[in-house]
């Protein structure tokens, strides 16, 4: 089993370890390292995993912490840990409900342990934590941020064809939409079910006239589950003791990190009902939906009122608010944007307050407002299914092998676009040459797949057009550069597209709507990022960046005329414009870089730790 993280025991709590922010690595850590105490507490509750442990590396990815740790015969194990008010153990049942239904499928996910009682994720006043076995293969992408490209086009290539293949197994998965029932936790540990997580023929579910609020089965054969954590945890500042409604028993208490470790979180203050306030001694049921609580659905928390439904929309169907920092379309997928917008952020725990004194309104219609309008034909058309919600090469691993392929087809599929497109080349001609390297990908890519998928935090019941244009908008467009130097990578778009219709074709109205929901899907969670660092972490620069780059600037985006290209490369699989050449499309009138990050191997020295 290859992990992709190399031997050798690193200090506990080494405060090098920074983590991925808006800009790119930080030194600043907005959650703590577990502590060699904090874990020997949390693997009480696993009688799986042997003790004593050693932790071997920390991870970068933002809004949890997570750390690899290795037992006294080298095996190893992750634990990831959730700031309570982000992640409940019942918003995890939902995540950890779905990868089982995936795994039975034959799509392979990484299951997480079950605790002494059964239950797939473990929980007290303040953190929420999980805890798996590690993934197979290589974990090539561990030190790449989203919005960063796929190595190769293979990779996009296979890439393409797992998410497919998650998609063909949601299809049968009738759970409601994240934390709108009750749900109760898998009942098997990290191997494969015995049984079916849902039937092995479940009724079709009815495609509503608006999809944001889909049928939903009076019995969902299988709960709603938890996932790989999109959330974090803020560090104590007392022993934790009690483990209300677990029936387990209390662990040691925790100690809080000090600031003398270099990881100590920010002092968060809660007056906004954004979670609650470890520090003030406040103790709550983990196991209750709870009101101003960022992991609780916020369909219980309209009017402030515990139980209440969700909020209706000029008569139309009710608008659910769902889980925070999840890829959903609870508000873009209904008919009137700017309404159904309002009703969803009345219920984010701290939103309304951190886009008081915005005119956010104005500023939704103006860049949101056309591109919602190309939607509105495909709103009725939509099966509402289950979707990853955070598809990327970082949360894939990989199985490889040498391709056998020549070298100059090999230089084609790995080379990115590095300079501008000549003026002269005609549309014709670059669409010949991307398609010749499609052609060469798709060569190298049955030499390249998917081991594993990871982190089924973001996951929402959204629709496959829609997950499908989050995993598009996640690798494809070189968001983190300036736009004058920022790269779009068509033979990726390309070679991901052609992977994704090897195992589920794409008709010329489906591939019209992926292209329409491209400029939205980011919308609800940019919103809940705003929440996040405004409200939680009182960090007002990442807030800013949250909203003016990632919800208004990467719509406005799509507005301009190379935005609008590549919304034609969606759809049409052929250039609009003679800007594109080979592997990617310039979209800058300055040169990019063009510059791929180096793939990780385990004999790469370890760059987090």
């Amino acid at each position: 089993m290859q992990t992709g993280v190399p031997n050798g025991p690193v200090a506990e709590g080494a405060g090098a370890v920074g983590q991925f922010g808006v800009h790119g690595v930080q030194t600043q850590r907005d959650w703590p390292c577990l502590t060699q105490a904090e874990i020997n507490a949390v693997l009480a509750h696993y009688p799986s995993v042997p003790t004593p442990v050693t932790p071997v590396w920390n991870s970068m990815r933002p809004f949890s912490a997570a750390v690899k740790i290795i037992d006294e015969s080298s095996t190893g194990f992750l634990i990831k840990r959730h700031h309570a008010s982000l992640r409940s153990v019942a918003a995890l049942h939902e995540e950890h409900a779905f990868m089982h239904h995936l795994a039975h499928a034959g799509v392979p996910v990484c299951l997480p342990l079950t605790t002494q009682t059964g239950a797939t994720a473990w929980g007290n006043d303040c953190w929420t934590y999980e805890v798996f076995p590690l993934a197979p293969g290589h974990d090539l992408y561990r030190d790449v941020m989203s919005w960063q490209p796929y190595q190769t086009a293979a990779h996009a290539y296979a890439a393409g064809q797992a998410l497919a293949k998650v998609h063909d197994a949601a299809s049968q998965y009738t759970a409601p939409a994240r934390g709108k029932t009750p749900c109760t936790p898998p009942q098997k540990s990290a191997n494969l079910p015995a049984t079916p997580a849902t039937p092995a023929t479940p009724a079709t579910p009815a495609t509503p006239a608006t999809p944001a609020t889909p049928a939903t089965p009076a019995t969902p054969a299988t709960p709603a589950t938890p996932a790989t954590g999109m959330a974090q945890a803020g560090a104590p500042t007392g022993g934790l003791t009690r483990v209300a409604g677990q029936g387990e028993r209390a662990p040691t208490p925790i100690p809080a990190p000090t600031p003398a470790s270099g990881n100590a979180p920010p002092t968060h203050n809660h007056a906004e009902g954004t979670g609650a306030s470890c520090a003030s001694g406040v103790r709550r049921d983990i196991n209750k939906e709870e009101t101003k609580d960022f992991s609780y659905p916020a369909s219980h928390m309209v009017e402030g009122t515990h139980g209440a439904q969700p909020r209706s929309v000029g008569g139309a169907a009710a608008v659910l608010g769902g889980r925070p920092l999840t890829s959903s379309m609870h508000a873009i997928a209904q008919p009137d944007l700017l309404v159904a917008l309002e009703a969803w952020v009345a219920q984010q725990p701290g939103l309304a307050a951190q886009l008081a004194h915005r005119p956010w309104q104005a500023d939704v219609k103006q860049a949101l407002g056309a591109h919602h309008a190309r939607l509105l034909p495909f709103l009725k058309t939509l099966t509402p299914a289950w979707g990853h919600g955070d598809w990327h090469g970082s949360n894939l691993f990989w199985q490889t092998s040498p391709p056998v392929v020549s070298a100059a087809q090999k230089t084609l599929a790995n080379t990115p676009h590095t300079g501008n497109a000549s003026a002269s080349a005609s549309a014709s001609a670059s669409a010949s040459a991307s398609a010749s390297a499609s052609a060469s990908a798709a060569s190298c890519l049955v030499q390249d797949t998917v081991a594993c998928v990871l982190d089924f935090g973001m996951a929402e019941r959204t629709c496959a057009p829609f997950d499908l244009a989050v995993a598009l908008e996640r690798s494809m467009i070189d968001w983190l550069h300036p736009e004058a130097q920022r790269t779009v990578y068509d033979a990726h778009i390309t070679a991901f597209l052609q992977g994704y219709a090897q195992v589920r074709p794409l008709s010329a109205q489906e591939r019209a709507c992926v292209a329409a929901f491209l400029p939205l899907v980011h919308v609800e969670f940019a919103l809940s990022e705003v929440a996040y660092f405004g409200g939680l972490l009182h960090d007002t620069a990442s807030a800013e960046v949250a909203y003016t780059d990632y919800l208004l600037g990467h719509a406005q985006w799509f507005s301009t005329p190379q935005g609008q290209a590549v919304l034609h490369w969606v759809q049409k699989g052929a250039p609009l414009t003679t800007s594109f050449t080979g592997q990617g499309m310039h979209t800058g009138a300055k040169q990019s870089s063009g510059t791929l990050h180096t793939p990780h191997t385990p004999d790469t020295p370890d760059k987090t730790l």
